[in-house]
């Protein structure tokens, strides 16, 4: 292993896992979701976002950084038939199965038997629904009226099942001539009115028995929904997403988020429902060079500049992207620079994340269009695109994107439009012809001027701002390291991943709450064939305001062998000024059960709080 990506242990396509925090890139959404649920704000939570941001990842990882041993029930949804007939059923299937992994049942006194209990419900629903299936369309002749007690069968059962006699003691009068298949439908009405009631009110009585339990309960693939689903999904359980002491959260694309985070209560009246309301935004270019650099090593420019473009900032793409065999084209490139300079004209200082969102997914559109079409009037390609596409409208419209990318081609390469009366003919091939031009401006189009070398490189200014190749930090050090520090092992005895993981992960994080590096020497004595031969672990702290990771890699580098690497971090580490703390270990230590130990060595160097004394404070050069 040498790059960060590597040390992953499933593959990047699957969501982040619980235990996978410290792969998380962008905290804008972790960070508050782990404040308000420290602070026990109860109640309901709308998290939105594009399909591919990480949405649900990020809220189960906050969930358990934020507390201790959660309860975290996932509930999915696969059709809006089944979110509104079934949502009792679902739910509560998903709470007994997350009961059951945990174990909780078996630590409660009386919850087992009351999750049995629940299982004789649903086999008991099942078993009704075959039953109707087997008798539809069976017609009787006769004309006699009868009575027909549901108690006789079905309300027996349901008594023994759900302590209740609603409809067990009732009489239905019904005509024979009628068909059995409408009879039967009219029972099983009853029935099911019946047993939602009943499930619902198990969901109650198992949060009630698991009270000292911190349960949250994440509500996904709402996606596929039509917009109005939250609302009726309030409208039917508001007593359990806003009364109850549980964290809900309802993770949902960006058009259902843009429908219910309007504050308008008129419009909108579950708005007054949510504690908070997040959305998880796409990675904007700058972020994406970050990531790409932190995550996969790219040091390239015009590669992470085709990343962004195809990827648009999307985690789930990037990831896909890097681990393909992908190779970019010319026509990719001008697509992405069209795209960047596109973006920037149109983009404006009060677009929220929504907004911007919108923006760079409009714009890559109509630029595909265009080069696929090739021949159009912009009107009618305007009016096409709109036709076809699910955004909620969001300024510019698509004729007035046409019209920038238009301007921006005609710029550079000028010989590639042509526009007769209303009609405009990009000629693909004259872009591609003249693609030096559009690789000269992309290298003067940059935010610094850089030497020749320099140029083919991602920059600090690229992936920053207000940053430039000779920024230096002036906060040095991170005053204080949390015993609750994460630590990540990036590679075990890797020389390589000084350079392709560790001085990545400094470049990726400078404009975190703090940076750290500290580095951990052992004389190797007898164990190497050179006389005071050192080995080096180096470790890079990010304290992202509400967690700290450790990132570490575990020896690789010696004085008799690979020195190299450990001088390179130290180095790149000070010329951006970042504090270097020096350690020494006394013997070769486990750094996942002995963090503890080396963060209190940094934070109190001359304490004498272990006695075995396995790591010490010594500034050595």
């Amino acid at each position: 292993m040498s790059k960060l990506y590597e040390a992953r242990k499933c593959t990047l396509t699957k969501p982040l896992s619980k235990e996978e925090i410290g792969y998380v890139y962008n905290s804008k959404v972790i960070s508050p979701i782990i404040e308000d649920i420290k602070k026990k704000k109860y109640g309901s939570y709308l998290i939105g976002g594009v399909v591919g941001t990480g949405k649900s990842s990020q809220v189960e990882i906050a969930t358990n950084y934020a507390i201790k041993n959660p309860l975290i029930i996932h509930v999915k949804f696969y059709n809006e038939k089944e979110c509104i007939d079934e949502f009792e059923k679902v739910l509560l299937i998903a709470i007994m199965n997350a009961i059951k992994e945990e174990q909780i049942d078996e630590e409660l006194e009386g919850l087992s038997l009351l999750i049995n209990e629940c299982e004789k419900n649903l086999n008991y629903t099942i078993s009704e629904t075959e039953q109707e299936e087997k008798i539809r369309g069976r017609e009787k002749k006769n004309n006699r009226i009868k009575k027909s007690s549901i108690g006789s069968k079905i309300g027996a059962a349901v008594n023994e099942i759900f302590y209740s006699d609603v409809y067990t003691s009732a009489e239905v009068e019904e005509e024979e001539s009628r068909s059995a298949f409408e009879d039967k439908q009219y029972k099983n009405t009853i029935t099911l009115t019946k047993i939602q009631k009943t499930q619902l009110e198990y969901i109650y009585k198992i949060l009630d028995n698991i009270s000292n339990v911190n349960v949250v309960v994440i509500y996904d693939e709402l996606d596929k929904m039509n917009e109005d689903i939250l609302g009726v999904l309030f409208s039917r359980y508001k007593e359990l997403f806003v009364e109850k002491d549980i964290f809900n959260f309802f993770v949902v694309n960006d058009t259902i988020y843009k429908k219910y985070s309007n504050p308008n209560i008129l419009q909108n009246p579950t708005y007054s429902y949510f504690m908070g309301i997040y959305y998880v935004p796409l990675l904007s270019m700058e972020e994406t060079f970050r990531y790409s650099k932190l995550m996969f090593g790219e040091t390239q420019y015009i590669n992470g500049l085709v990343s962004y473009y195809l990827c648009i900032g999307n985690y789930r793409m990037l990831n896909q992207k890097y681990l393909s065999s992908y190779t970019k084209s010319d026509i990719d490139v001008i697509k992405a620079y069209v795209h960047k300079k596109t973006v920037e004209k149109l983009n404006r200082s009060y677009f929220n994340d929504y907004m911007r969102d919108v923006l760079i997914r409009k714009v890559k559109a109509v630029i595909e269009k265009i080069i696929t079409i090739r021949i159009f009037e912009i009107k009618n390609l305007a009016e096409k695109l709109s036709n076809e596409s699910k955004e909620i409208e969001v300024w510019p419209d698509y004729e007035t994107i046409a019209d920038c990318i238009i301007e921006v081609m005609k710029e550079i390469c000028p010989e590639a439009i042509e526009v007769k009366q209303k009609e405009v003919t990009v000629k693909g091939e004259k872009l591609v012809d003249n693609y030096y031009l559009f690789e000269e401006t992309i290298e003067d189009d940059r935010r610094e001027t850089f030497t020749d070398i320099e140029k083919n490189s991602i920059q600090l200014s690229d992936m920053y701002s207000f940053m430039t190749k000779t920024y230096h930090r002036m906060d040095t050090e991170i005053p204080y390291l949390s015993r609750d520090i994460i630590p990540l092992k990036v590679a075990d005895n890797e020389t390589n991943s000084y350079r392709e993981a560790l001085i990545n992960i400094l470049y990726a994080n400078l404009l975190e709450k703090g940076v750290q590096v500290i580095v951990i020497r052992r004389e190797r004595g007898e164990e190497s064939y050179y006389a005071n031969d050192f080995e080096y672990t180096g470790m890079v702290i990010v304290d992202k305001g509400t967690f700290e990771i450790a990132y570490y890699v575990e020896r690789g580098s010696y004085d008799s062998d690979g020195k190299d690497a450990v001088d390179g971090l130290i180095n790149e580490a000070e010329r951006l000024g970042v504090h270097v703390a020096r350690l020494t270990a006394t013997e070769r230590i486990n750094i996942e059960k002995e963090i503890k130990c080396i963060v209190d060595r940094y934070n109190n160097p001359w304490s004498e709080l272990y006695e075995h004394r396995k790591v010490v404070y010594q500034k050595w050069e």
